[in-house]
């Protein structure tokens, strides 16, 4: 007899047996789901206690150290390091040079690593207009000789020629591929912008040319200086201990003298403002293998302005209202989705930057629906969506602070904003405080009357006509070199 026969055996005994059976269940008095027909309003959201201790001291070179020890965090470390000097605007030739690193590192007179790991982690390195950060997460009993190793990885480089030979190939690879992408129409778009000056791909694969490890030693005597540099160290060991590794590794370096020759190589803060276009910048490239693709990238606020936070809420708003099915519905045709962009990797301003792939016949309505959208966001913001987007990143923030990468990132970014690494925990509360007035006075400002510049591809020109947008049209052919394409429309 299977389990289920028995069971049902034994219920029928015991009702057999004069067992009382439960009583019906009374029916709910009327109206007492009407509490349960609409949704409760949404309480406000309670501080949240980001417990951490944070210190930071600068030492006599510039170099400035911030060590984060969460409570309760686990046994890792986690480093970033940002010089700012190292800066580039795309992958020139402070950018290869900052990856060549990896072609020897000297210890001291006898011994040279290349490309330092630590239990296979290698050091990540990542070049912006706004400075080489180099980051590296390790086991917290690892973090004196991670520090030691990172210092002599950044400022005693040696260019072994093989090594260098190899890592030059690859950066070329690299330039190659991206060519031929939408990373490269997002660079017309850029350079369409006054002052901000974006080399193209055939630029910068020229400059990997003419690069020896003798020109490598020479760009990073030019550009890697501790002055002004920002080392965060996030994890559980204590200040006093962080301090005295940190200082052995980093505190003896001397700022180099101005060096002849070098100015070519500096990246100088833009401009927000000069960098505004009084008209459409309209980039046509003929050539691609895909459907349309458009870029578009427009000046906002520095991390540094007090107006950058709503200017941030406004870029996440805008994804928002695009994000899942709704694009299709709102940008009529986008094959990929359209994708808003707050970037913040050239000194001195941020860029929202947008960009969709669309169906060939639907180009013209979905360009001209996300210029109105930016331009009529002071007067369709609601508090409703303003309050989303500031809980969905507040709560992303506070999860992502159970990671001691994270933190540190969290940190190098306040001090990127001229704020203290104390902000960090308080961060979430100035976040809530960003009212929907301020939202749309920055909107006002930075994007009702906006014009964007705009780069495309994979698009006849015929259809352009059709914008019914005042710009200024440049045609450009996509080969290895964009040139002026001869004929206008």
């Amino acid at each position: 007899m299977t389990c289920k026969r028995i069971l049902l055996a034994l219920a029928l005994a015991g009702c057999g047996a004069g067992v009382t059976p439960l009583p019906p269940v009374p029916p709910a008095p009327a109206g007492s789901l009407d509490a349960w027909r609409e949704a409760p309003p949404v309480a406000p959201d309670g501080d949240v206690a980001l417990g951490m201790a944070i210190r930071r001291v600068t030492f006599d070179n510039g170099l400035s150290l911030t060590v984060v020890t969460p409570k309760g965090g686990n046994d890792t470390t986690a480093i970033q390091f940002l010089v700012p000097s190292a800066g580039d605007r795309s992958e020139g030739r402070v950018a290869v040079m900052s990856d060549a690193l990896r072609a020897g590192t000297r210890m001291d007179a006898q011994t040279v690593l290349i490309n330092p790991k630590l239990a296979y982690e290698p050091i990540i390195i990542s070049t912006r207009g706004v400075g080489t950060t180099f980051s590296w997460q390790v086991l917290a009993r690892a973090t004196e000789p991670a520090l030691r190793l990172l210092g002599n990885f950044v400022f005693h480089p040696v260019f072994e020629p093989t090594e260098t030979r190899d890592r030059l190939q690859a950066s070329l690879t690299w330039v190659q591929n991206d060519s031929g992408g939408p990373s490269h129409l997002a660079k017309i778009a850029r350079g369409s912008l006054p002052g901000l000056e974006v080399p193209t791909p055939e630029q910068d694969a020229r400059g990997i040319f003419k690069l020896t490890p003798d020109e490598l030693g020479r760009v990073h005597r030019c550009v890697m200086s501790p002055a002004g540099a920002e080392l965060v160290v996030v994890g559980p060991l204590p200040f006093e201990e962080v301090e005295t590794w940190a200082k052995a590794a980093f505190g003896n370096l001397s700022a180099p003298a101005p060096r002849a020759g070098c100015d070519d190589l500096a990246v100088r803060p833009v401009d927000p403002e000069s960098a505004r276009l009084g008209r459409i910048e309209l980039g046509i490239v003929y050539g691609g293998a895909f459907e349309p693709v458009v870029m578009m990238s427009t000046p906002g606020p520095a991390p540094s302005s007090p107006e950058f936070i709503a200017f941030a809420l406004l870029t996440e708003v805008l994804r928002v209202r695009d994000e899942g099915s709704a694009q299709n519905l709102r940008h009529m045709g986008a094959t990929y989705g359209v994708h808003f962009n707050l970037n913040d990797a050239f000194p001195g301003m941020s860029l929202l930057e947008v960009q969709g792939q669309f169906a060939e016949h639907e180009v013209q309505p979905a360009v001209r629906q996300v210029i109105e959208d930016m331009r009529g966001l002071a007067d369709s913001l609601t508090a409703e969506q303003l309050e989303e987007v500031k809980r969905r990143w507040r709560n992303g923030y506070v999860s992502n602070l159970s990671s001691n990468g994270a933190v540190a990132a969290a940190a190098l970014w306040q001090l990127r904003r001229g704020r203290s690494p104390e902000q960090v925990p308080e961060w979430p509360r100035e976040l809530m405080q960003i009212s929907l007035e301020q939202c749309r006075d920055v909107a006002r400002r930075w994007l009702s009357d906006v014009h964007p510049s705009i780069a495309v591809a994979g698009l006849p020109g015929r259809l352009i006509r059709g914008l019914n947008l005042s710009a200024h049209v440049r045609i450009m052919r996509w080969t290895d070199q964009l040139q002026e394409h001869k004929k206008g429309f």
